[in-house]
């Protein structure tokens, strides 16, 4: 009987780990929140998924999966990326946008 409690708790923690959590932060240009800006955040298994700021420059996105990802910020027509984090908790990540020449940088905060 402790056999088959052992195993059920060590499937169980398996399970929990692999599990993401939601990535959440906000995106500011000039020091001013930007409002309506998409987002999409790439898994490493290709999955996207998508949001867009609040009237703060708000975002959150639940991330199923833990591991290295993509974010792609949609500003002015032109898309700009860095790299993130997913962990099986919640993750915040501020970014600034900053002006080089005729595109934008995104900046970690």
């Amino acid at each position: 009987m402790k056999t088959t409690r052992l195993i059920l708790l060590a499937l169980t923690l398996s399970v929990v780990s692999s599990l993401g959590g939601q990535i959440y932060g906000t995106i500011k240009e000039g020091g001013k929140p930007i409002q309506g800006v998409k987002i999409e955040i790439t898994s490493e298994g290709q999955a996207v998924y998508t949001t867009s700021t609040d009237e703060f420059g708000n975002y959150r996105v639940t991330v199923p999966e833990t591991g290295k990802c993509k974010i792609t910020v949609w500003f002015n027509d032109r898309s700009i990326q860095s790299d993130i984090q997913s962990y099986w908790s919640a993750v915040r990540f501020d970014w600034a946008l900053e002006k080089t020449g005729e595109g934008y940088l995104l900046k970690r905060q």
